[in-house]
């Protein structure tokens, strides 16, 4: 028992730690590319896990486009599960209830009421991502849409997103 208490705080402090360190570093970045990248290298050393990142494709309506920097490259059966969060605006794949035999778990980033994107994330070893990990990845995912919004407001970019549920 007193193993799986130091466990739990030890994580906790991970997580505060993680979470900390991340919006202290999106809040300095005024680059977009930066911003992402900075997303997909944090969230993947945090959760020692591959990471793709997906933004709404301006020129295409109703289409998501990959960030290249991703360090997951998604095959198009994984293409349609994150498709099918950031149209619906809720987390699918591995250890949800929706589309729980996909790699990775997909999560949507919401600002406001808008998903502005797709984060997705596969453990790099066999083993799904813990369940202990999951708030520490919608804390991220959190934080993410937030700065893309902040960014794509600063800028006065216009940016189609999708409308969550």
């Amino acid at each position: 028992m007193t193993s799986r208490l130091h466990d739990a705080e030890r994580w906790r402090v991970h997580h505060v730690t993680a979470m900390y360190l991340f919006t202290q570093e999106l809040a300095h970045v005024t680059d977009f590319a930066d911003l992402l990248a900075i997303a997909i290298r944090e969230v993947g050393k945090a959760a020692q896990a591959d990471v793709a990142l997906q933004i709404p494709d301006e020129t295409r309506d109703g289409t998501l486009t990959p960030y290249f920097a991703s360090t997951w490259a998604l095959g198009e059966r994984e293409q349609r599960v994150a498709l099918w969060v950031f149209r619906r605006g809720r987390p699918g794949g591995r250890g949800t209830d929706m589309l729980p035999s996909a790699e990775g778990v997909h999560l949507p980033l919401i600002a406001g009421e808008l998903t502005v994107g797709v984060l997705s994330v596969r453990a790099t070893d066999a083993a799904a991502i813990a369940y202990s990990q999951q708030d520490l990845l919608e804390g991220f995912a959190r934080e993410i849409a937030l700065a893309i919004d902040r960014h794509r407001l600063r800028s006065g970019q216009k940016c189609s997103r999708s409308p969550s549920v």
